[in-house]
């Protein structure tokens, strides 16, 4: 899967269009408040979950060049 249909898959399964209403989520800030509410409600450590997904993203934005070398794919956040 490219980061572009990471992205896309997000959107379909979250909104994030500008629409705000109970189906979708208006905004990126919307969907991670709600997500450290479920993480609070499942005892699970939400920092932590953080961390591991800034590393899967670190990772994700590096792609391996002929010689070995890693190069950036996209600007980092």
């Amino acid at each position: 899967m490219t980061n572009e249909q990471r992205a896309l898959k997000v959107q379909k399964l979250l909104g994030l269009r500008g629409k705000d209403n109970e189906n979708e989520y208006y905004r990126v800030s919307d969907v991670i408040c709600d997500l450290i509410h479920f993480c609070d409600l499942k005892k699970i450590n939400f920092l932590t979950e953080l961390e591991k997904a800034e590393n899967f993203y670190s990772d994700e934005i590096f792609e391996i060049n002929i010689e070995g070398r890693k190069k950036w794919k996209h600007t980092k956040y």
